[in-house]
C-alpha cells in the first residue's frame, strides 16, 4: 500500500513540493523571505548497500557508493538534491542541481560552493543560465589538519550532519537514484515539521 504512493510521489515531484512549502514556512518563522536569495552547494559521499545500482568509487574519500549534491539555503534547509555515482566529478552533480532549481528560484543571487566545483567550464555553464548569479568557491586551507570550520560551507556540513541521523540514509540503501533523493527530502520534511510543531 505504501510503496506505490512513495514511488508515485517520487516520480511526480510531490516530496520536493512538500519540502519547498515547509521550507517557506520555516523561513517565514525565522523572519526571512520565503524565497531564498543565497545558498550553499556541496557534496557528500556515502557508502551504498550491496544491492544499490549505479554506484562508483570516490578515490578522494575512499568510498564506493554515491554522492549527494545538496543545495541548501542559509538556514540549512534543502533547496535541491541530486544523487550521482561517487565516481562522477563534482561539477557534473553541481550542474544537475543548478538545472533543477534555478528555473524557479527567482530571487537567487549568490551561491557558495565547495572546492570541487571549480573550473572555468563550471563557472561558464553556471553563468549561461543566469548571468547575474554570483558563485564563490570556498576552499579548504591546505595547511590545516583535521576538522576546520569554513565560512558559509559549515551550513551545508551541518545539514549533512542532520541527514546522517536518519538510519535510512546511512548507508544509501536505495536502488534508483530518485528514491535516494526522495529519502533526503523525507528526512528534511521530518526535521522541518519538528521545528514548526
Amino acid at each position: 500500500t505504501v510503496y506505490p504512493v512513495f514511488r508515485r510521489w517520487t516520480k511526480d515531484g510531490t516530496w520536493a513540493v512538500i519540502n519547498a512549502r515547509l521550507r517557506a514556512r520555516v523561513r517565514h518563522a525565522a523572519g526571512k523571505n520565503c524565497q531564498p536569495s543565497a545558498g550553499v552547494l556541496d557534496r557528500q559521499s556515502v557508502k551504498s548497500s550491496p544491492h544499490g545500482s549505479r554506484v562508483g568509487y570516490d578515490a578522494a574519500k575512499k568510498i564506493k557508493g554515491r554522492q549527494r549534491h545538496l543545495l541548501v539555503d542559509t538556514l540549512g534547509m534543502v533547496l535541491a538534491v541530486k544523487a550521482t555515482p561517487a565516481s562522477r566529478p563534482e561539477r557534473v552533480g553541481g550542474l544537475a542541481v543548478r538545472a533543477t532549481v534555478l528555473c524557479w528560484l527567482r530571487w537567487f543571487k549568490k551561491r557558495w560552493v565547495g572546492g570541487g566545483y571549480t573550473g572555468e567550464d563550471f563557472a561558464k555553464k553556471a553563468r549561461e543560465h543566469r548571468p547575474a548569479l554570483g558563485v564563490e568557491v570556498v576552499k579548504r586551507n591546505e595547511v590545516a589538519t583535521g576538522f576546520v570550520v569554513l565560512p558559509q560551507r559549515w551550513i551545508v556540513e551541518r545539514t549533512f550532519g542532520w541527514l546522517m541521523q536518519n538510519r535510512r540514509l546511512v548507508p544509501d540503501h536505495e536502488t534508483p537514484e530518485a528514491s535516494a533523493e526522495a529519502f533526503v527530502y523525507l528526512a528534511m520534511i521530518r526535521l522541518m515539521l519538528n521545528r514548526l510543531a
